[in-house]
Protein backbone atom coordinates (compact mmCIF):
# COMPACT_ATOMS: atom_id res chain seq x y z
CA UNK A 1 0.00 0.00 0.00
CA UNK A 2 2.99 2.08 0.51
CA UNK A 3 3.15 4.63 3.26
CA UNK A 4 1.04 7.32 4.02
CA UNK A 5 -0.76 8.73 6.93
CA UNK A 6 -3.06 6.75 8.65
CA UNK A 7 -6.83 7.64 8.64
CA UNK A 8 -9.57 6.22 9.70
CA UNK A 9 -12.64 4.14 8.07
CA UNK A 10 -15.77 5.66 9.65
CA UNK A 11 -18.67 2.90 9.79
CA UNK A 12 -22.44 4.20 10.25
CA UNK A 13 -25.74 1.75 11.25
CA UNK A 14 -28.49 3.79 10.24
CA UNK A 15 -32.26 2.42 9.83
CA UNK A 16 -33.06 3.49 6.34
CA UNK A 17 -35.17 6.36 5.75
CA UNK A 18 -37.07 5.97 8.88
CA UNK A 19 -36.46 7.79 12.17
CA UNK A 20 -37.08 5.18 14.97
CA UNK A 21 -38.56 6.98 18.65
CA UNK A 22 -36.96 9.18 20.59
CA UNK A 23 -34.61 6.91 22.64
CA UNK A 24 -31.91 5.90 19.41
CA UNK A 25 -30.10 7.79 16.99
CA UNK A 26 -27.85 5.76 14.14
CA UNK A 27 -24.61 4.99 15.24
CA UNK A 28 -21.19 6.16 13.64
CA UNK A 29 -17.83 4.41 15.13
CA UNK A 30 -14.84 4.95 13.90
CA UNK A 31 -13.03 1.67 12.33
CA UNK A 32 -9.63 0.70 12.62
CA UNK A 33 -7.03 3.29 11.21
CA UNK A 34 -4.95 2.54 8.04
CA UNK A 35 -2.81 3.66 5.23
CA UNK A 36 -4.57 5.63 2.63
CA UNK A 37 -6.64 5.37 0.44
CA UNK A 38 -9.60 4.65 2.16
CA UNK A 39 -11.83 4.40 -0.32
CA UNK A 40 -13.35 1.29 -1.77
CA UNK A 41 -12.06 -1.12 0.99
CA UNK A 42 -13.00 -4.03 1.56
CA UNK A 43 -14.68 -4.71 4.74
CA UNK A 44 -16.38 -8.26 6.04
CA UNK A 45 -19.73 -7.16 7.58
CA UNK A 46 -21.23 -10.31 9.96
CA UNK A 47 -24.47 -11.06 12.32
CA UNK A 48 -23.58 -14.41 14.01
CA UNK A 49 -22.23 -16.99 11.71
CA UNK A 50 -23.49 -14.62 8.47
CA UNK A 51 -20.87 -12.95 6.75
CA UNK A 52 -21.21 -10.62 3.95
CA UNK A 53 -18.47 -8.34 1.93
CA UNK A 54 -19.02 -4.40 2.01
CA UNK A 55 -17.07 -1.63 0.65
CA UNK A 56 -16.30 1.74 1.88
CA UNK A 57 -17.57 4.55 -0.15
CA UNK A 58 -15.66 7.28 -1.82
CA UNK A 59 -14.74 9.34 1.59
CA UNK A 60 -14.44 5.87 3.49
CA UNK A 61 -17.24 5.48 4.82
CA UNK A 62 -19.01 2.37 5.77
CA UNK A 63 -23.00 2.30 5.57
CA UNK A 64 -24.95 -0.32 7.10
CA UNK A 65 -28.72 -0.58 7.03
CA UNK A 66 -29.68 -2.31 9.67
CA UNK A 67 -33.56 -2.24 8.13
CA UNK A 68 -32.13 -5.53 6.55
CA UNK A 69 -30.73 -7.19 9.06
CA UNK A 70 -33.27 -7.08 11.80
CA UNK A 71 -34.50 -10.62 11.17
CA UNK A 72 -31.21 -12.04 11.22
CA UNK A 73 -31.57 -12.19 15.23
CA UNK A 74 -34.30 -13.38 17.30
CA UNK A 75 -37.17 -11.54 19.10
CA UNK A 76 -36.49 -9.15 22.30
CA UNK A 77 -32.50 -9.75 21.16
CA UNK A 78 -29.97 -6.51 20.16
CA UNK A 79 -28.79 -6.62 17.07
CA UNK A 80 -24.83 -6.65 16.81
CA UNK A 81 -23.11 -6.26 13.60
CA UNK A 82 -19.22 -6.85 13.85
CA UNK A 83 -17.14 -5.65 10.82
CA UNK A 84 -13.44 -5.94 9.95
CA UNK A 85 -10.91 -4.82 7.41
CA UNK A 86 -10.84 -7.52 4.74
CA UNK A 87 -6.97 -7.03 4.49
CA UNK A 88 -6.60 -7.76 7.80
CA UNK A 89 -9.32 -9.46 10.25
CA UNK A 90 -7.78 -8.25 13.51
CA UNK A 91 -8.60 -5.10 12.48
CA UNK A 92 -12.56 -5.04 13.96
CA UNK A 93 -15.15 -3.27 15.46
CA UNK A 94 -18.80 -3.96 16.28
CA UNK A 95 -22.08 -1.82 16.11
CA UNK A 96 -24.76 -2.82 18.87
CA UNK A 97 -28.08 -1.65 18.14
CA UNK A 98 -30.87 -1.97 20.98
CA UNK A 99 -33.70 -4.68 20.88
CA UNK A 100 -36.41 -2.24 20.26
CA UNK A 101 -35.11 -0.70 17.29
CA UNK A 102 -34.58 -3.88 15.90
CA UNK A 103 -38.62 -4.92 16.76
CA UNK A 104 -39.18 -2.18 14.72
CA UNK A 105 -38.04 -4.37 11.34
CA UNK A 106 -39.31 -7.61 12.32
CA UNK A 107 -42.01 -8.98 10.75
CA UNK A 108 -45.13 -8.84 12.66
CA UNK A 109 -45.96 -12.02 14.80
CA UNK A 110 -48.40 -14.20 12.56
CA UNK A 111 -52.18 -14.24 13.48
CA UNK A 112 -53.40 -17.41 14.90
CA UNK A 113 -56.90 -17.21 14.71
CA UNK A 114 -57.94 -17.41 10.57
CA UNK A 115 -61.09 -16.76 9.57
CA UNK A 116 -62.89 -18.69 6.96
CA UNK A 117 -63.82 -16.38 4.66
CA UNK A 118 -65.78 -16.82 1.00
CA UNK A 119 -67.09 -14.33 -1.18
CA UNK A 120 -69.14 -11.69 -0.56
CA UNK A 121 -72.65 -13.55 -0.72
CA UNK A 122 -71.77 -16.40 1.50
CA UNK A 123 -71.37 -16.22 5.29
CA UNK A 124 -68.49 -16.11 7.29
CA UNK A 125 -68.20 -19.05 9.70
CA UNK A 126 -68.16 -16.41 12.90
CA UNK A 127 -69.61 -18.74 15.65
CA UNK A 128 -70.56 -16.64 18.54
CA UNK A 129 -67.93 -14.27 17.69
CA UNK A 130 -68.48 -11.14 15.56
CA UNK A 131 -66.01 -11.00 12.44
CA UNK A 132 -63.83 -7.96 12.05
CA UNK A 133 -62.10 -6.36 9.33
CA UNK A 134 -59.06 -4.23 9.60
CA UNK A 135 -58.47 -1.08 7.30
CA UNK A 136 -54.74 0.40 7.54
CA UNK A 137 -55.27 3.32 9.81
CA UNK A 138 -53.65 6.66 8.45
CA UNK A 139 -50.16 7.98 9.43
CA UNK A 140 -50.63 11.96 10.71
CA UNK A 141 -47.31 12.95 11.61
CA UNK A 142 -45.83 9.23 11.01
CA UNK A 143 -44.83 7.55 8.10
CA UNK A 144 -46.82 5.60 5.92
CA UNK A 145 -44.92 2.36 7.11
CA UNK A 146 -44.73 2.71 10.36
CA UNK A 147 -48.62 3.63 10.78
CA UNK A 148 -48.94 -0.12 8.54
CA UNK A 149 -46.53 -1.42 11.11
CA UNK A 150 -48.63 -0.35 14.34
CA UNK A 151 -51.89 -1.08 12.54
CA UNK A 152 -50.50 -4.93 12.00
CA UNK A 153 -49.65 -4.87 15.59
CA UNK A 154 -52.79 -3.51 17.13
CA UNK A 155 -54.48 -6.63 15.51
CA UNK A 156 -52.16 -9.00 17.04
CA UNK A 157 -53.21 -8.15 19.96
CA UNK A 158 -57.06 -7.84 18.73
CA UNK A 159 -57.00 -11.26 18.30
CA UNK A 160 -55.24 -12.17 21.76
CA UNK A 161 -57.70 -10.57 23.51
CA UNK A 162 -60.39 -13.31 21.83
CA UNK A 163 -63.20 -10.40 21.47
CA UNK A 164 -63.74 -10.62 17.68
CA UNK A 165 -62.89 -13.26 14.77
CA UNK A 166 -60.49 -11.01 13.07
CA UNK A 167 -59.76 -11.75 9.15
CA UNK A 168 -56.23 -12.26 8.23
CA UNK A 169 -54.58 -9.18 6.49
CA UNK A 170 -52.98 -11.29 3.80
CA UNK A 171 -56.62 -13.31 2.96
CA UNK A 172 -58.67 -9.31 3.04
CA UNK A 173 -56.33 -8.36 0.28
CA UNK A 174 -56.64 -11.98 -1.62
CA UNK A 175 -60.04 -10.94 -1.72
CA UNK A 176 -60.17 -7.28 -2.50
CA UNK A 177 -57.85 -7.94 -5.16
CA UNK A 178 -60.08 -10.95 -6.82
CA UNK A 179 -62.99 -7.88 -6.26
CA UNK A 180 -60.22 -5.79 -8.22
CA UNK A 181 -60.40 -3.36 -5.11
CA UNK A 182 -57.71 -0.46 -4.33
CA UNK A 183 -57.31 0.03 -0.65
CA UNK A 184 -55.40 2.97 -1.50
CA UNK A 185 -56.99 6.06 0.10
CA UNK A 186 -59.99 4.27 1.59
CA UNK A 187 -60.02 5.85 4.97
CA UNK A 188 -63.82 6.94 4.88
CA UNK A 189 -67.06 5.00 7.08
CA UNK A 190 -68.35 4.72 3.64
CA UNK A 191 -65.37 3.12 2.20
CA UNK A 192 -65.06 0.88 5.50
CA UNK A 193 -68.59 -0.44 4.69
CA UNK A 194 -68.04 -0.86 1.01
CA UNK A 195 -64.79 -3.20 2.04
CA UNK A 196 -66.93 -5.13 4.43
CA UNK A 197 -69.73 -5.90 2.54
CA UNK A 198 -67.27 -7.04 -0.19
CA UNK A 199 -65.56 -9.32 2.45
CA UNK A 200 -68.61 -10.61 4.21
CA UNK A 201 -67.50 -9.27 8.02
CA UNK A 202 -69.91 -7.77 10.04
CA UNK A 203 -67.77 -4.67 11.32
CA UNK A 204 -64.97 -3.05 10.30
CA UNK A 205 -62.28 -1.43 12.62
CA UNK A 206 -60.81 2.45 11.23
CA UNK A 207 -58.86 5.22 13.11
CA UNK A 208 -55.48 6.54 12.45
CA UNK A 209 -51.57 7.05 14.73
CA UNK A 210 -50.95 10.73 14.72
CA UNK A 211 -47.72 12.12 16.99
CA UNK A 212 -47.72 15.81 18.49
CA UNK A 213 -44.21 16.33 19.68
CA UNK A 214 -43.36 13.20 21.74
CA UNK A 215 -46.78 12.44 22.59
CA UNK A 216 -48.32 9.90 20.22
CA UNK A 217 -51.93 9.31 19.92
CA UNK A 218 -54.63 6.39 18.37
CA UNK A 219 -57.77 7.41 17.16
CA UNK A 220 -60.03 4.24 16.80
CA UNK A 221 -63.73 3.49 15.42
CA UNK A 222 -65.93 0.15 14.82
CA UNK A 223 -68.28 0.35 12.27
CA UNK A 224 -71.29 -1.50 11.53
CA UNK A 225 -71.26 -3.01 8.07
CA UNK A 226 -75.11 -3.63 7.83
CA UNK A 227 -76.20 0.35 9.03
CA UNK A 228 -73.33 2.70 8.18
CA UNK A 229 -73.26 3.57 11.69
CA UNK A 230 -70.09 3.83 14.58
CA UNK A 231 -70.97 1.01 17.13
CA UNK A 232 -68.04 2.23 19.46
CA UNK A 233 -65.28 4.53 19.52
CA UNK A 234 -61.85 4.93 21.82
CA UNK A 235 -58.78 6.78 21.72
CA UNK A 236 -55.34 6.29 23.62
CA UNK A 237 -52.39 8.43 24.12
CA UNK A 238 -48.90 7.60 25.32
CA UNK A 239 -45.40 10.37 25.65
CA UNK A 240 -42.21 8.54 24.71
CA UNK A 241 -40.87 6.94 21.88
CA UNK A 242 -41.96 4.91 19.24
CA UNK A 243 -40.88 1.93 20.29
CA UNK A 244 -43.11 2.80 23.91
CA UNK A 245 -46.24 3.00 21.64
CA UNK A 246 -45.17 -0.53 20.04
CA UNK A 247 -44.63 -2.39 23.53
CA UNK A 248 -47.20 -1.06 25.51
CA UNK A 249 -49.23 1.52 24.21
CA UNK A 250 -51.08 -0.60 21.64
CA UNK A 251 -52.50 -3.34 24.14
CA UNK A 252 -53.79 -1.19 25.88
CA UNK A 253 -55.30 0.75 22.82
CA UNK A 254 -56.58 -2.70 21.98
CA UNK A 255 -58.24 -3.12 25.53
CA UNK A 256 -60.06 0.53 25.28
CA UNK A 257 -61.74 -0.39 21.53
CA UNK A 258 -63.14 -3.77 23.16
CA UNK A 259 -64.08 -2.09 26.63
CA UNK A 260 -61.75 -4.42 28.23
CA UNK A 261 -60.15 -3.12 31.54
Amino acid sequence: MGLGLLIPLVGRANAGNTTVGEQWKPENKALPTRTVPAANIPVVASVGPDSWTVQTDAKGLLALDISNLADMVDPGKPLAINVALQENPTQKATFTVPASIVAFYQPTPPVEEIVAVTVASETIEAGDKPTLAILDFEGLGISEQEAQVLTNRLGTHLVQLGTFKVIERGQMQQILREQDFQLTGCTSDECAVEIGQLLGVQQMLAGSFGKIESMYLVDMRIIDVETGGILRTASYEVTGGLDLLIKEGLVEAAKRIVGVD
